[in-house]
């Protein structure tokens, strides 16, 4: 773990064991007034602190960018493996199996098709090549010309 994951997990564990705080967005506002008070009380400038603490944040986020192994990301998930671990399966569809289907979307259309399919498939179907060409028609009809050209190969 990064220290600057503890640093984070820190300020949770504070706001956990103020009792009379929230552990959420209301507790750590409350930290930050609280924080505000104490400065006024022993003479210092909360704004020229906050602003230290914001250069030494920024330091500390570069340092750890540059530094650190990077941490777990879509690129390094292996969706199988944990699905293994809670003895899972999952078929997964891409944007390039619907371009497959629809080479004239684009791929933020594609993407869209996939968003549908996910939203209403029929778990006694699940999704198939058909369940894409139908989302993709459903969303973005292919035009008419495209059709004909089907039709005079079939």
């Amino acid at each position: 773990m990064t220290d600057n994951r503890r640093r984070a997990m820190r300020i949770g564990h504070i706001l956990t064991w103020c009792a009379d705080w929230d552990a959420g967005r209301e507790g750590l506002i409350d930290l930050l007034t609280d924080a505000r008070h104490w400065c006024d009380r022993h003479g210092e400038s909360y704004k020229r602190l906050d602003r230290l603490a914001s250069e030494h944040y920024l330091a500390e986020s570069r340092a750890c960018l540059e530094a650190a192994e990077p941490e777990e990301d879509e690129a390094t998930i292996d969706v199988h493996r944990i699905l293994e671990s809670r003895r899972q399966v999952a078929a997964i569809w891409s944007v390039e199996d619907v371009l497959e289907v629809r080479p004239d979307l684009t791929p933020e259309q594609a993407w869209d098709v996939l968003r549908l399919c996910r939203r209403s498939h029929d778990a006694s179907l699940g999704i198939n090549w058909d369940v894409l060409k139908v989302a993709a028609e459903c969303l973005y009809p292919e035009p008419q010309s495209n059709l004909d050209q089907g039709a005079s190969h079939a």
